[in-house]
């Protein structure tokens, strides 16, 4: 699926949740996040991260669990 608007989906898929979810078959699943933030003059900054998922015939499920820390670089 698709979270992007229609006209920029990949593969030619114009819907949301038209491509179908195979059983035993892996999907990168990748998030982001856009804010502004004040203390850079507003500037948007963008952070995204990719989790690897599993999709079997009894759901979906994280390979390797999910990311449950953050980690600040200076």
């Amino acid at each position: 699926m698709d979270a992007r608007p229609p006209e920029r989906a990949p593969e030619g898929v114009k819907a949301r949740g038209e491509y179908p979810l195979y059983p035993n078959t892996v999907y990168a699943i990748e998030y982001s996040c856009t804010s502004s933030i004040p203390e850079w003059d507003n500037q948007d900054v963008r952070i995204g991260f990719e989790e690897t998922g599993v999709f079997t015939k009894d759901g979906g499920k994280f390979l390797d669990g999910h990311q449950i820390r953050f980690y600040l670089i200076k």
